[in-house]
């Protein structure tokens, strides 16, 4: 019976463990998207307008050990094609989410929260980078005709 019992302590241990590694794997999964996003930003902010205010923000956020400082920042320098109208910012969003999550869900139920952010995640960073390679591509096919007239 004892033998039974530590088993299943043992089991429900290693389930713990298992859990709590997660966790951690989901909270610096979000740190390094943040970081990600933060990079992607400034080069949003560099080809937009070359902001050196904003560019400044951009690299305090990143050297910031304050998720919610990321998230301030982040929030200023939001390209406008990324803001809904009507709907708080993803950042906001996001933020809020995982923070009910670590501070009053279970580890389980913290990592269902982000599986359920993750598609939303997913969507922001591929209009981002959509958005950067249509203008590179923009900018590319503006220097050619540029050239063209030019030799004509």
């Amino acid at each position: 019976m004892a033998d039974s019992i530590l088993a299943l302590t043992a089991a429900h241990a290693t389930g713990r463990i298992r859990e709590l590694l997660e966790t951690l794997s989901c909270n610096r999964d979000v740190e390094s998207r943040m970081d990600d996003i933060l990079r992607l930003l400034a080069e949003e902010v560099r080809k937009a307008n070359d902001n050196d205010e904003d560019l400044a923000r951009i690299q305090e956020a990143r050297e910031s050990r304050t998720f919610d400082r990321k998230i301030e920042i982040a929030n200023k320098v939001l390209p406008p094609y990324q803001r809904i109208d009507g709907i708080p910012s993803p950042f906001d969003i996001f933020h809020d989410l995982m923070s009910d999550g670590l501070h009053r869900r279970t580890e389980l139920e913290c990592l269902a929260t982000f599986d359920r952010c993750r598609l939303a995640f997913e969507l922001f960073f591929k209009r981002l980078k959509t958005h950067r390679d249509e203008a590179n591509m923009y900018t590319e096919e503006l220097k050619k005709l540029t050239a063209v007239r030019n030799t004509t």
